[in-house]
């Protein structure tokens, strides 16, 4: 039977020993009988370190990932430790190699003012020999692993996130499209291997791009860091309260062609249909739209400060269309503040997207649901919030470029014809505040800074 290779130090420890106890001199045989033991405690001490060293080693690399991969999460959402420590044992849990025989336990802890996440790791050792056990009594190896994100460069923000987790769900940049949002993060969740898709001559510029699954990237630009591997992005305004629809209706089926007119704040029943050059001011207050359509066409205009709207169904959307001037911004304060444009669940919660989701790759676009096509929607200051619907948006002028902060949390995005969508994100010049749960969220950049 093929004798099992031997250990390198045992191997010249016996060959030493042979050569020894074969020698004729008896003045060689006697000292090494006395030093052999000796010898033999030496080499399997030195047997079992060598097997200490690989297991403190692997057991490093798995708290730096770990850690890694937390902080990296930091980046996109303010983290408690209880936070952290379920996505470093998720981590250990996925990465482990199934051969140890012994588990990796971990404890993590955010420190640093919440800019840093440290990790530390043991695991019981298990030694050819039991040496090291014995003579030292150490019986486990342990790692520390400390990941920080710059405070210097903490202005990164969440200004783009796609809800929608099907395979043809995402973010779509057809036609030479254009997003300029150079301090943003841009956020998929979708987990197909298309999960944002940029077709030939389109650009992003970002700070952050983040896919579940991939990025389709045909020959455009990106300015930015691309991350394919990010964990889910919870829908960060899933829990907040949406205001209560009014039992009446302040007008049903409004039509206003070529007139100037103020609205007030209530329940809009059939949808609003603004054309013919007309101009109508939107007073501070929520504006409920449902069973039909908010639509502003031809050269018609639509402005409005501290306001709200929200579309309540299923059947209830907004087109900006032709020429249409829109200038909007959310309030300021109450229930409502920060959010410019709401879509509230239906009976039952948020069911999946019907129609809305678009196939990966597909030439087509859909205009009849949440539309900007308008050339002159120069503001759209605050949050627009579409956890159900598609949006299209394909003007062929800039789109939310006179606003001071444009976030946009929907369901699926679709840039079609080339459009140019840009999402500032001066947050401290706007008197608009940003709904908890966005806003700035850390950097784009982490580091392992030591224990």
């Amino acid at each position: 039977m093929k004798r099992s290779q031997e250990h390198p130090v045992t191997a010249r420890l016996l060959a030493l020993a042979r050569r020894f106890f074969g020698s004729r001199r008896g003045s060689a045989a006697v000292p090494f009988a006395i030093a052999t033991p000796l010898l033999l405690a030496v080499g399997g001490l030195a047997i079992d370190y060598v097997s200490v060293t690989r297991s403190s080693g692997r057991l490093q690399m798995m708290v730096d990932s770990a850690a890694l991969a937390a902080a990296r999460e930091m980046t996109l959402r303010n983290l408690s430790s209880a936070d952290a420590q379920a996505i470093v044992s998720t981590y250990i849990a996925a990465n482990i190699p199934a051969n140890l025989p012994y588990p990796i336990t971990a404890t993590a802890t955010i420190e640093g003012d919440g800019f840093a996440v440290r990790v530390r790791g043991q695991q019981k050792i298990e030694t050819p020999l039991g040496l090291i056990q014995t003579m030292s009594g150490v019986s486990e190896v342990t790692a520390d692993a400390l990941a920080s994100i710059p405070r210097s460069s903490q202005q990164t923000k969440l200004c783009l996130l796609s809800l929608a987790t099907a395979a043809n769900g995402g973010i779509y940049l057809h036609n030479g499209s254009y997003i300029d949002a150079v301090d943003c993060v841009f956020y998929s969740n979708s987990t197909h291997n298309r999960a944002v898709v940029l077709s030939r001559n389109s650009t992003i510029k970002a700070n952050l791009l983040c896919a579940r699954g991939g990025i389709d990237n045909s020959a455009s630009v990106v300015t930015g860091t691309l991350v394919t591997d990010c964990p889910v992005q919870a829908d960060p305004l899933l829990g907040k309260p949406a205001p209560a629809v009014p039992l009446a209706c302040r007008e049903t089926g409004l039509k206003i062609k070529g007139l100037t007119r103020t609205l007030e704040p209530g329940h809009y029943c059939s949808g609003i249909d603004i054309s013919g050059g007309a101009r109508v001011t939107l007073n501070p207050g929520v504006y409920f739209v449902s069973n039909g359509d908010l639509r502003v066409r031809d050269t018609s205009e639509l402005s409005g400060n501290g306001v709200t709207l929200v579309f309540t169904d299923a059947k209830a959307y907004f087109r900006f269309e032709d020429d249409a001037l829109v200038r909007l911004s959310a309030p300021t304060a109450g229930a409502t503040a920060g959010m410019l444009i709401w879509e509230t669940p239906v009976a039952g919660g948020i069911p999946p997207p019907v129609s809305s989701a678009i196939p990966a790759g597909t030439k087509t676009k859909d205009t009849s649901k949440h539309r900007i096509s308008a050339s002159r929607a120069y503001q759209l200051t605050g949050t627009i919030y579409l956890p159900r619907g598609l949006l299209t948006i394909d003007s062929k002028k800039p789109i939310a470029a006179d606003s001071e902060y444009t976030i946009l949390v929907v369901q699926t995005l679709d840039l079609f014809d080339g459009p140019k969508l840009v999402l500032n994100s001066n947050y401290k010049s706007s008197v608009v505040p940003v709904p908890a749960g966005l806003g700035p969220l850390g950097a784009g950049q982490i580091r392992l800074t030591g224990s």
